[in-house]
């Protein structure tokens, strides 16, 4: 199922969020309750990444994005979207 129209808000605002501050965060619940889902699925990835792009008119392979899991266990909580152009390496920032 795709996002529930009365959501494509909120997703929008996380992504502006990214797009300005290089991150987000999005909750297990949030996607839940966007998508009408109980497991979040490759489809829900890959629908926020296909709004990413189309929002600000991106290439597929231009800023791509990587998810942390915030938890190890099988169903995370909590995940972190960041722009992966906007990520150093600690070494890099200790030199």
């Amino acid at each position: 199922m795709a996002l529930q129209k009365r959501y494509k808000i909120a997703l929008e605002t996380k992504l502006d969020q990214l797009w300005h501050q290089g991150f987000c965060v999005l909750e297990r619940w949030e996607l839940a309750a966007w998508f009408n889902k109980d497991r979040i699925t490759n489809v829900v990835w890959r629908e926020i990444l296909e709004n990413w792009q189309d929002i600000y008119d991106l290439k597929v392979d231009e800023r791509p994005l990587n998810v942390i899991k915030c938890d190890s266990t099988s169903t995370p909580q909590t995940f972190v979207i960041i722009q992966l152009k906007r990520a150093k390496k600690m070494k890099d920032m200790a030199a």
